[in-house]
């Protein structure tokens, strides 16, 4: 079975949310001060010994950003842990002629996003999604980007 990470531009997120669990991938940045060398040489780490890479204080001591990198049921377990849980669905599209007959169906995956508490309902995604792994990133945006209008708003 092959496993999933969380993009970039998500573990980025998730640093910036306070994601501290210990994992066995990260990004690493590398940002240069010399004007002739390209900024934001990003590179995928592996290592055998889990570890939080988001407490990267020497690294950047030298310019080297290190954003941990869970896989996308430790991220999504962290989000839930937070009160958001996220629920990906198949569905199922479809597309009706002039006299109200069935054709071209299409199976897809969506995303629903609740809060933990009482099972409040957040956001619908609509069945737009190829494979359950792109519903459950998009969801993982989406409650990142609720998360963080909580913690700028001051909840």
């Amino acid at each position: 079975m092959k496993e999933h990470y969380v993009s970039y531009e998500q573990a980025v997120a998730l640093k910036r949310m306070g994601f501290a669990e210990k994992v066995n991938h990260a990004y690493l940045k590398k940002i240069s001060i010399e004007p002739e060398v390209s900024v934001g040489d990003l590179k995928e780490v592996h290592c055998k010994d889990p570890k939080n890479y988001n407490d990267n204080r020497k690294g950047a001591e030298k310019g080297l950003f290190f954003y941990s990198a869970p896989r996308l049921d430790q991220a999504t377990a962290w989000i839930r842990d937070k009160g958001i849980h996220i629920s990906v669905n198949p569905y199922m599209g479809y597309d009706v002629d002039a006299d109200g007959a069935l054709y071209n169906e299409y199976p897809s995956w969506s995303f629903e996003l609740m809060k933990v508490a009482n099972a409040d309902f957040l956001k619908d995604a609509g069945g737009n999604h190829d494979s359950y792994e792109s519903a459950l990133s998009a969801g993982l945006d989406a409650a990142l980007e609720l998360l963080g209008k909580e913690v700028n708003n001051g909840m």
